[in-house]
């Protein structure tokens, strides 16, 4: 498949300005013809060869972040392709480029404003890569052909879900290719998510579709998301067309992980719940949680360890702050008199250790004289795990040796770890963050005493 649209680029260069020489104009100093071609899985912006936007982009290119190059662009005149309303590239990323006959810029990301389509709207179709097969196939059953030899799919059921007043399901379209010459049938199933949309906002459209990929991904345990995207509203039709990164390092599991937290809800029943509800109010903050636990799985050892931790840390940091002035001890010295005392404390206890280790004690008194104030001398990481209702004194793994661990693989030290204690300390985090992950969803059906030994 092939789609071709012209237009006219510039690129916004105003974090870059000074990288630039008077003799080597920046790409931003005009309009430039540019063509839009979509090649299978492929999306390239092809610019003519000019020299001075040759040696502009040039040097601009390696001053900017890639990851964030479609912030750098500003599209022109899009109009002039029939039908076409708009052409954005804003959440592209630059995957490469290439300089023969023309500057040719291969991104991952475009959008294409339409005129509406009347017989559609108020519909979405979202086509899932790869991973979205595991997920979709469980709504079917196998194939056969009917009396007139159309291939049709077999549902295993009509069940629609709700996303607030829009609702979904993941489909199969079935594309089958015949010939006479040949003895056998190829028949293709495209994953894909169709909605059905009600007083929707043009914003969430998309981000309804991100919001069960996010979840999805998470209860299959991997990156499930969608290459092409066709939503028709009253007003316009939106076509979206990323270029997904190939996955690699997945096993393809038996069951969902949650089944180890005792969360044994299948994939249509976990649909079923309001999960949706949480989802989208603490949307940053699951997604980033989610795809760092799917990253965990495909890295070993101490990248393991770090990741699942930094879920830990993210989810903690995002929650509101709570008020500790009634947990407070009632402190009869001044601030002055008790900075005293403190630091009278602080002489006698370096007595206790050798010259060459007070920097570390140093640190670590800097962290217990901010708590001393404190009734309480639970670390921030113990009460998010009360508040998540985990019994922490039935972890394999203390959360003092967790949290000496981190700091060791962060900051170094003289603590050692064997393969089997990072091993467990692995696991035992995996069933940690799922759990903080679905009590941020709203999901509360899982196992509390399952983690320990």
């Amino acid at each position: 498949m092939e789609r071709e649209y012209t237009f006219e680029i510039s690129f916004n260069t105003e974090d870059s300005v000074d990288s630039f020489k008077p003799e080597n104009p920046r790409p931003n100093e005009k309009w430039y013809n540019a063509t839009l071609k979509i090649i299978n899985n492929e999306i390239f912006i092809i610019i003519p060869y000019k020299p001075e936007f040759y040696r502009g982009f040039s040097n601009w290119k390696p001053t900017i972040n890639w990851n964030k190059f479609g912030s750098y662009i500003e599209i022109n005149n899009a109009k002039q392709n029939p039908g076409v309303i708009d052409i954005s590239f804003k959440e592209a990323k630059l995957l490469g480029n290439s300089y023969e006959n023309s500057v040719t810029l291969k991104v991952d990301w475009v959008r294409i404003d339409l005129e509406p389509d009347n017989e559609e709207t108020d519909t979405g179709v979202f086509y899932l890569n790869d991973a979205g097969f595991k997920f979709v196939h469980k709504f079917y059953n196998p194939i056969f052909p009917n009396i007139d030899n159309n291939y049709k799919p077999t549902r295993r059921g009509e069940d629609y879900y709700s996303i607030e007043e829009s609702n979904y399901r993941p489909e199969f379209e079935y594309d089958y290719s015949d010939s006479v010459n040949k003895s056998k049938i190829k028949i293709v199933k495209n994953p894909f998510l169709k909605f059905n949309y009600k007083n929707i906002l043009e914003n969430n459209s998309i981000h309804f579709a991100d919001v069960v990929c996010r979840a999805v991904s998470f209860y299959y345990e991997r990156y499930i998301d969608y290459s092409f995207a066709r939503i028709c509203l009253s007003k316009k039709k939106i076509i979206i067309k990323k270029t997904l990164p190939q996955q690699i390092g997945y096993s393809d599991l038996g069951i969902s992980r949650l089944m180890y937290i005792g969360n044994s809800w299948g994939i249509h029943k976990f649909l079923s719940s309001n999960w949706h509800i949480a989802f989208i109010s603490h949307y940053t903050i699951l997604s980033k949680s989610i795809n760092n636990y799917l990253h965990a799985n495909i890295v070993e050892g101490s990248s393991t360890f770090l990741i699942l931790y930094s879920i830990i840390e993210f989810i903690k940091s995002a929650a509101p702050k709570k008020n500790k002035v009634n947990d407070k001890f009632n402190i009869i010295a001044s601030r002055k008199e008790m900075k005293g005392v403190c630091n009278v404390a602080y002489t006698i206890l370096l007595k206790l250790i050798p010259k060459n280790e007070y920097p570390e004690f140093e640190k670590k008194w800097v962290a217990v004289i901010g708590n001393l104030k404190y009734k309480t001398m639970k670390s921030i990481i113990e009460e998010l795990f009360i508040e998540n209702q985990l019994n922490c004194d039935e972890f394999p793994i203390k959360i003092e040796r967790l949290i000496k661990i981190r700091n060791y693989f962060v900051h170094g030290g003289k603590i050692e770890i064997e393969q089997e204690e990072l091993d467990k300390a692995n696991y035992l985090l995996y069933e940690i963050t799922a759990i903080l992950i679905l009590n941020l969803m709203g999901i509360n059906d899982w196992n509390k005493y399952r983690i320990k030994e």
